[in-house]
C-alpha cells in the first residue's frame, strides 16, 4: 500500500503557476501511523481483569454447551463460542490482547469444556432427582454426592464420551483460531 503525498506552492493566492512535488512512499514508513501501532501495542492491560473477563465470556459457551446436551447432542461450536467469547472478554477487561493473554483464553477454554461437561450431568442427576422432590435440599444432596451418584447412575462412561467427543468437535470447529493464537507474534 503507498501513501501519496502531494504538496502545492505558491508564490501569492493570485498565481495560477504552481509547482507541485509528488512522492510515493511506502506506507509502513509513515511515522505517524508506527507512533500510532506502538502506542496500542506498548500500552500493558490489566491481566487480572482480563481473566475474569475470559471467564465470564466463556460462561456464554458454557450455557451453549448445557442446551445443545440437554437436547442430547454434543456440539463442538459450543467450544468455538468459549474460545471466542473468553478472547472477547480478556480484551474487553485487560484493554489489550497480547499472546499471553490469548494462551490464557485457550486454557480457560480448555478448562471449561470439562466443567460444562460435568455441570450438564449436575443438571440430569438434579432432574432425575426432582421426580421425587424438588427443593434446594435435592440440589444440596446431588452437590455433596455428585461423584457417587456418578457412579451409582454409570454415568462416569457417558460422560467421558461426551468430553472426547466434545473436545474433539471444539477443536475441529475452531483449529483455525487455535492456530492463530499458537502461532501468534507480537
Amino acid at each position: 500500500m503507498w501513501a501519496i503525498v502531494t504538496w502545492t506552492l505558491r508564490k501569492s493566492p493570485q498565481d495560477t503557476e504552481t509547482d507541485e512535488t509528488v512522492t510515493l512512499k511506502p506506507a509502513e514508513d509513515n511515522g505517524w501511523k508506527d507512533a500510532a501501532e506502538k502506542e496500542e501495542t506498548g500500552k500493558k492491560g490489566n491481566m487480572a481483569l482480563g481473566i475474569l473477563g475470559a471467564i465470564g465470556g466463556s460462561l456464554i459457551g458454557v450455557v451453549l454447551w448445557i442446551l445443545i446436551g440437554l437436547a442430547n447432542f454434543i456440539a463442538g461450536i459450543a467450544g468455538f463460542v468459549m474460545l471466542k467469547f473468553a478472547l472477547k472478554g480478556y480484551q474487553k477487561g485487560a484493554k489489550n490482547l497480547d499472546k499471553r493473554g490469548a494462551l490464557i483464553c485457550l486454557g480457560i477454554a480448555a478448562v471449561m469444556i470439562p466443567a460444562a461437561n460435568a455441570l450438564e450431568c449436575f443438571i440430569l442427576l438434579c432432574q432425575a432427582f426432582f421426580e421425587y422432590e424438588a427443593s434446594m435440599d435435592t440440589v444440596r444432596y446431588v452437590a455433596v454426592n455428585f461423584t457417587g451418584l456418578m457412579s451409582d447412575c454409570e454415568l462416569w462412561p457417558v460422560f467421558f464420551k461426551d468430553l472426547i467427543i466434545g473436545y474433539g468437535l471444539s477443536i475441529w470447529s475452531s483449529y483455525k483460531l487455535i492456530i492463530a493464537i499458537l502461532t501468534y507474534e507480537e
